[in-house]
């Protein structure tokens, strides 16, 4: 009687389950084959490390340009992304403090026009030139003119300096190395260029058109004129010395 027990419940589960589930649809069974690696063209599965080697082949065969435009994160220590908007914020703010130094170095210069009027005056004060002001005002807006200029030359630090702070973040490691002996020498040369056509080229110049104008016409010269070929001189000389940093 015990067996018989035994055999019913042992089978009395088994067929009400299935009488139940006859009423309900059967559930799908969980799919556990392992999936294959294998490639498609019947070579083995590539590990971790052989991917690896390929990505750092990729690296190495990128040309300068691609190498340029798509640094490597380790280059880049200071790699924040920003929004455009931001971006533009930023340049804003930058260009607001160059104006406001700028102005207000001109507007310094102004009224010390004077005085930097008879600095440039100096190469030829011993030439018996004579300056002249052809229309009203002319003297007036040279003064300006001189005093823009100079407030330019003296704020030119404050404006690499914000060119500078504003592309450092995009600069890597190595091309950050050059930026200070580059920027450096770049300032130096400029001023030097300065100093030497104020103090040789512009007095060679002057004296050269001085003598060959003597005994023909008497040296009358524009002041707005005068100041114009000084400036253009001295800039031009101060870019011309520029050509060892390009090389």
């Amino acid at each position: 009687q015990d067996d018989d027990v035994g055999l019913r419940s042992s089978e009395g589960p088994s067929s009400s389950s299935s009488s139940s589930g006859a009423g309900a649809e059967a559930e799908p069974e969980a799919d556990f084959r392992p999936v294959s690696l294998a490639r498609t063209d019947g070579a083995a599965p590539k590990s971790l490390a052989e991917y690896e080697r390929e990505f750092a082949a990729a690296d190495e065969d990128k040309t300068a340009v691609q190498k340029f435009l798509f640094p490597d994160k380790e280059e880049l220590p200071d790699d924040v992304e920003m929004s455009i908007w931001e971006h533009l914020d930023e340049l804003r703010e930058r260009v607001l403090v160059s104006v406001i130094g700028v102005g207000a170095l001109i507007v310094g210069c102004f009224g010390y026009s004077k005085q930097l009027v008879n600095i440039l005056e100096a190469p030829v004060a011993d030439k018996g030139v004579k300056f002249l002001q052809l229309s009203p005002g002319e003297f007036f807006f040279t003064s300006f003119k001189v005093a823009g200029y100079t407030g330019l030359l003296l704020g030119a630090p404050l404006i690499l300096y914000e060119i500078i702070a504003f592309v450092l973040p995009g600069l890597t490691v190595s091309e950050r190395k050059f930026l200070g002996p580059i920027v450096l020498g770049s300032s130096v040369l400029f001023y030097v260029g300065l100093l030497f056509s104020y103090g040789v080229l512009t007095p060679a110049a002057l004296t050269f058109f001085v003598s060959y104008a003597d005994g023909a016409v008497e040296s009358l010269w524009s002041i707005d004129k005068y100041f114009e070929f000084v400036l253009v001189l001295m800039l031009s000389t101060g870019l011309s010395f520029q050509v060892p940093v390009i090389q």
